[in-house]
């Protein structure tokens, strides 16, 4: 018997227990971000200009949000089998191909740019670009709402997800057996 069956039945909840553990990693991945931009200014001594820091902030706390609303989204898929880190990895690589970080997505077919523009980080690229290239306020404002609003679809897909997980476990009481 796994652990699965204590959380899921805990007195403060499985989506608290997930979003202890959601905000455990999002911190990790913020320590991460910035020791990788210090690591660039010491190793290689390359200074980090941004056109507009505010820009930067506010992109990154926009981008932080949403991955947290992906972590929500990728529990509540994959919290219930034991065998995930291998589609976990597929998963993980095949976003950030398809959102710009290595390179840009112009490069890819039309059909696969239109399920980029469906990520958040696609648009959090283009938010960081505009913080370091420079770029209209309007041009900013579209990226951040874009953002927000997958953002919130990532959230609904979440919560909707949670409730027919919770629903399934408790009719069909296969807990750990998906």
């Amino acid at each position: 018997m796994g652990t699965m069956p204590m959380i899921f039945t805990s007195p403060i909840g499985f989506e608290n227990i997930i979003f202890g553990k959601i905000i455990g990693n999002t911190f990790w991945g913020v320590f991460s971000f910035g020791l990788n931009m210090l690591t660039v200014k010491i190793f290689f001594n390359i200074s980090i200009v941004f056109s507009s820091f505010s820009y930067f902030i506010l992109i990154t706390i926009l981008m932080i949000i949403s991955m947290i609303a992906v972590g929500f989204m990728m529990a509540g898929l994959f919290t219930l089998s034991r065998k995930i880190s291998l589609l976990m990895n597929v998963i993980d690589y095949t976003i950030i191909m398809l959102t710009g970080m290595i390179f840009p997505i112009s490069i890819f077919p039309k059909f696969v740019q239109y399920i980029s523009y469906l990520l958040s980080p696609t648009w959090a690229m283009k938010g960081y670009k505009l913080a370091v290239q420079g770029g209209s306020s309007e041009q900013f404002l579209k990226i951040s709402l874009i953002l927000v609003f997958i953002t919130i679809i990532y959230f609904i897909i979440s919560f909707v997800s949670f409730r027919k997980i919770k629903k399934l476990c408790v009719i069909k009481g296969t807990l750990e057996v998906f």
